[in-house]
């Protein structure tokens, strides 16, 4: 009886296992830049196929207009996209160095300090994965330094994406609905 209960359970289990693999895939995309919209609100992680565009950018803009911008460099987790092309995920900035001048505006922008002196915090972000638009070519000046990827974990049969908001303006400037962007120049790092 307990040879049979223990099956039972090993099947149960398996089964659970492989509804979920079913449920879910992973991927890596390759990043190619980082933009941020002129008003601050929105940012888009460009990969090789999709565009990632989170709407809640605040907290990230706000560390981007400190004056400890240029002592950042972030790291960009895994991001979870929905069968509707909803995207999550979390973008880490870290600063290497705080000294007494620095660390109240550090803790006013959120960041905590480890044990091992590391300051650093989570933003989270929410955004729609958008189809990349090929007719939209990134400057030289646009690109991140070096290649980046992130894991994309995504819902198997996704509904059909929107082409990406990121367009050409008639002067040739990339707009985010329809808002000039900046490139993020800021140290980015991948897993």
């Amino acid at each position: 009886m307990a040879a049979v209960l223990l099956a039972m359970a090993m099947l149960c289990l398996s089964g659970c296992l492989a509804t979920d693999a079913l449920r879910e895939g992973s991927r890596w995309e390759r990043i190619q830049s980082v933009l941020v919209s002129a008003d601050g609100t929105s940012i888009a992680i460009v990969g090789a196929k999709h565009d990632y565009v989170f709407t809640n950018a605040s907290e990230l803009t706000a560390c981007l207009g400190s004056d400890l911008h240029g002592l950042m460099e972030a790291s960009i987790y895994d991001f979870h996209v929905d069968r509707e092309n909803v995207v999550t995920g979390s973008l880490v900035p870290r600063i290497k160095t705080v000294d007494e001048i620095a660390e109240p505006k550090a803790v006013a922008l959120g960041f905590t300090r480890d044990s091992h002196e590391r300051w650093s915090r989570e933003i989270r972000l929410e955004g729609k994965r958008y189809k990349r638009n090929t007719g939209v070519a990134l400057h030289e000046s646009q690109m991140l330094n070096r290649s980046y990827s992130v894991q994309v974990m995504e819902a198997r049969h996704p509904a059909l994406m929107a082409l990406s908001p990121l367009t050409v303006a008639a002067d040739g400037a990339i707009t985010l609905f329809a808002l000039p962007v900046m490139f993020l120049a800021w140290g980015i790092t991948g897993k």
